[in-house]
């Protein structure tokens, strides 16, 4: 899995949660980009990676994803 196709799918998981059609999300995005990023809608969005994905984080890896970018690498790492 490349890295286009894994932002692509975030990026429809962010479209869903924000329910913002017009949201684009980059590898550079962070949360104070996006109104609404709090720490619970964090969690919903790993929780959702995580049924999108088919596998889950542990705590350890819940605590080190902050952004975007931490998202993709984590995706990677689980996608091996």
């Amino acid at each position: 899995m490349d890295d286009i196709e894994i932002i692509s799918r975030l990026n429809d998981i962010f479209k869903d949660l924000f329910d913002n059609e017009s949201l684009v999300i980059t590898v550079d995005t962070v949360p104070d980009d996006i109104a609404g990023w709090d720490s619970l809608m964090h969690m919903n969005i790993l929780s959702a990676i995580e049924e999108e994905f088919g596998f889950t984080f542990d705590m350890d890896e819940m605590i080190e994803i902050q952004n975007v970018r931490d998202m993709i690498d984590a995706i990677r790492k689980k996608a091996v």
